[in-house]
C-alpha cells in the first residue's frame, strides 16, 4: 500500500472526527453535497465555521499548555486564530499536518522556518527521536519565547532554535509586527501591518546549513506570509545540488510571479502539490502553470 493511500486513509478519519466534534456542521456538509458545492466553497465555509466556534470558545477559556501528540506546548492566551484550534479542536493546519507527520522518520532532519508557538517543531522532534535533528527558526518575540518554553519543557535536545529571520541575505532585515497581539501569525518581512518594526538578524538557510555541515534535509517546512521565494533563494545551494527532499510551503499566488527563474527551477527539479483542506484526499498533483489562485499550502517532492 502506497504512502500516499495509507495518507489519504488516515486523513479522512480525521476530517470525519472533527466533524463529530462539531456535529453542527454536519447539515451544511449535506447541504453542500446536494447542491453540488462541496469542492471548494462549502469546504472553506465549514473550516470558517468551525473556527469561529473554536474561537469563540477559547475567548472565553484560554489554554496557556496544552497536551497533545506525546508533547506540551505552550500557547498564546489572546491569540484569535493558531493558539485556539490547537487548544480546543486539537488541530492546527488538518491536512498539512497529517502530511507532515507522515514524511517524518526517525533520524531526519527537519527545518521548521516561521515556527510560531512550535506546532510543526514539536511535531518533528517528538517524530524524528534522539538520532534527528530540528532546526526551528521563529524571529518574532514573543512567539520565539513561547517556543522556547515549549522545546524546554518536553526536553528536547534534538531541537536547535534560531531567533532569527531566515531570507536570502545574511546580515539584518526589518521584521513587521502586527499592531494586534491576537494575529502573531501574520509578522512579516515583505509587507507592513502598521505595526511595530524590528532589526533582526537574517540567515540564509545555505550558510547555516554549511556552518553546521548539514549535507541534507528530509524536510523543510516554510511560512513566512510571502517571504517564501526570499528563502528559498537563500538555499540555492541545497536546492541546485538536490539536497531538500520534501518542502511544505504557503504559495501566495501574489508573490511567486515576481519569482519566475526560481519557480521554474523548482519545477526541474521537485513534483508540486496542493495540499486540500477538509477533502479526504490530502494530495492534488499540480501540472506546470496551472497553479492555485488563492493562498494555499502546497508539497513538494524531489524526483
Amino acid at each position: 500500500m502506497s504512502w500516499e493511500l495509507i495518507l489519504n486513509l488516515k486523513h479522512s478519519l480525521r476530517v470525519m472526527q472533527l466533524l463529530l466534534r462539531f456535529p453542527s456542521t454536519i447539515p451544511r456538509l449535506i447541504e453542500g453535497l446536494w447542491w453540488n458545492r462541496i469542492a471548494h466553497r462549502t469546504v472553506l465555509g465549514l473550516e470558517s465555521y468551525i473556527e469561529r466556534r473554536v474561537v469563540d470558545t477559547y475567548v472565553n477559556n484560554p489554554v496557556h499548555v496544552k497536551r497533545i501528540h506525546g508533547f506540551e506546548i505552550y500557547l498564546n492566551p489572546h491569540a484569535e486564530y493558531i493558539s485556539p484550534l490547537i487548544a480546543v479542536a486539537g488541530i492546527w493546519e488538518l491536512a498539512t499536518t497529517d502530511l507532515f507527520i507522515e514524511l517524518l522518520r526517525k533520524g531526519g532532519r527537519v527545518v521548521d522556518v516561521g515556527a510560531n508557538v512550535g506546532w510543526f517543531t514539536l511535531l518533528a522532534a517528538r517524530r524524528v527521536g534522539q538520532d534527528g535533528t530540528v532546526l526551528s527558526f521563529e524571529p518574532a518575540p514573543a512567539n520565539f519565547s513561547l517556543l522556547a518554553k515549549s522545546v524546554e519543557r518536553n526536553k528536547f535536545r534534538n531541537v536547535r532554535l534560531f531567533n532569527e529571520i531566515v531570507s536570502d541575505i545574511d546580515g539584518t532585515r526589518t521584521l513587521y509586527l502586527v499592531r494586534r497581539t491576537a494575529e502573531t501569525g501574520l509578522h512579516s518581512i515583505v509587507r507592513s501591518h502598521g505595526g511595530e518594526e524590528l532589526a533582526i538578524s537574517s540567515v540564509r538557510l545555505d550558510t547555516v546549513a554549511r556552518s553546521l555541515g548539514i549535507d541534507r534535509i528530509d524536510v523543510l517546512k516554510v511560512d513566512v506570509e510571502g517571504a517564501e521565494p526570499e528563502v528559498l533563494l537563500g538555499a540555492e545551494r541545497l536546492i541546485s545540488q538536490r539536497k531538500i527532499k520534501n518542502m511544505v510551503l504557503e504559495w501566495n499566488p501574489e508573490v511567486w510571479p515576481r519569482n519566475r527563474t526560481l519557480l521554474d527551477e523548482l519545477l526541474s527539479t521537485y513534483e508540486f502539490y496542493r495540499i486540500r483542506r477538509l477533502s479526504p484526499f490530502v494530495l492534488q498533483k499540480l501540472k506546470a502553470g496551472s497553479f492555485p489562485s488563492s493562498q494555499t499550502n502546497i508539497y513538494l517532492k524531489l524526483v
